[in-house]
């Protein structure tokens, strides 16, 4: 029972990547192929090299910025709490300059 419902997270993992990717790539296009090609004159993006660019644009980020700003990555929990309470004792310095 118990690798059942692990085979079903996997799968559901595997079509949910799968959904996102499609959604961002085809929002991609459309974007790019209702503005680019009129503003700057640049070819037409089809749905495959759209989410093509998703992908490059994912591997590339994560290369220059490290793993832990790709997708999904939020503060939880102390560590989000920690960096406002930092930031506003900051913006209370500012004030009283």
């Amino acid at each position: 029972m118990r690798t059942l419902k692990i085979i079903g997270m996997v799968l559901l993992g595997i079509v949910g990547f799968a959904a996102v990717t499609a959604g961002v790539g085809a929002v991609l296009m459309l974007l790019w192929n209702a503005l680019l090609p009129a503003l700057f004159g640049l070819p037409v993006l089809g749905f495959w090299q759209a989410v093509g660019l998703v992908v490059l644009t994912q591997i590339v980020s994560r290369l220059l910025f490290g793993a832990r700003r790709g997708w999904g990555h939020r503060p939880h929990g102390r560590d989000l709490r920690r960096r406002w309470h930092r930031w506003m004792r900051a913006q209370r310095v500012k004030a009283e300059r």
